[in-house]
């Protein structure tokens, strides 16, 4: 996984070295829409896509100032910050040519802010996920899918829950050099508040064993990114904890044959 989308900074360093590579003839739309994966995209979804970035300066501002001696960071990064926040007001004219954004940021712009990245790095401690975690989210999602297209009997409400999860988590992985490791760690806490606030969501799943494994697999995958997050040397028994956490509360046990005897 590229170190760079670790941090803000490192997340915009990175995407406007990519915009100062286009071609300076080539509309912005076509330059983002690139950056994005998204070439066949209308131009209102690639700026939905980006929008997280516009927020990345005044992000990058927050941590700097918590650092020690902020105000002489402020003025070295102070000045990219502010090109920076001119080149992304470009959503403004998508369709005008890269030039017009290569106009409002220099070579300099990015070399600041690759050093504003490394900066961030060494006193914020920023996730970097493996490839292979990432892989592993993604091989989940997908098997979550099948299952619930593969579940009979499943309530409405219910497969619609599940696959809006399992979709958000795939769009986040391909979005993953705009947003983080945060989105993702967005997901499994949008994950659990359903499943705290709705029993009958676990009660639906559970009696499907291919259906449920794949939700709690599904869960784990992104439970290994939030440990990574939130501590960097977590063990897998950790995970495993807080995976019990997160079903065990909500499971609903049917009562027993004698109990319903003696009711």
């Amino acid at each position: 996984m590229d170190v760079f989308l670790g941090n803000p900074a490192g997340r915009l360093y990175r995407f406007l070295e990519f915009c100062r590579q286009q071609d300076a003839n080539a509309t912005v739309l076509a330059g983002w829409s690139h950056y994005l994966g998204m070439q066949e995209a209308p131009a209102a979804e690639v700026v939905a896509a980006i929008a997280p970035l516009l927020s990345l300066p005044d992000a990058i501002e927050d941590l700097l100032y918590d650092l020690p001696d902020h105000e002489a960071h402020r003025e070295d990064f102070g000045e990219a910050l502010a090109q920076a926040r001119g080149a992304l007001s470009c959503c403004l004219i998508l369709n005008e040519p890269m030039r017009q954004m290569h106009g409002m940021y220099d070579r300099g712009t990015v070399t600041a802010l690759r050093m504003c990245s490394r900066t961030l790095e060494r006193d914020h401690y920023s996730a970097v996920a493996a490839d292979e975690q990432l892989d592993e989210v993604r091989q989940r999602a997908s098997e979550l899918i099948n299952a619930i297209n593969g579940a009979s009997g499943l309530p409405q409400a219910v497969r619609t829950t599940l696959l809006g999860y399992a979709h958000a988590a795939l769009r986040d992985l391909d979005l993953f050099n705009i947003r983080g490791v945060d989105a993702l760690v967005d997901d499994l806490d949008r994950f659990r508040g359903q499943v705290s606030r709705d029993p009958g969501l676990v009660s639906a799943i559970a009696p499907n064993r291919n259906l449920w494994q794949s939700v709690v697999r599904f869960s784990e995958a992104l439970l290994v990114i939030t440990s990574l997050v939130h501590s960097p040397l977590a063990i897998i028994d950790d995970v495993h904890d807080y995976q019990a956490e997160l079903i065990a509360p909500t499971m609903v046990v049917a009562p027993s044959e004698s109990a319903k005897g003696q009711e």
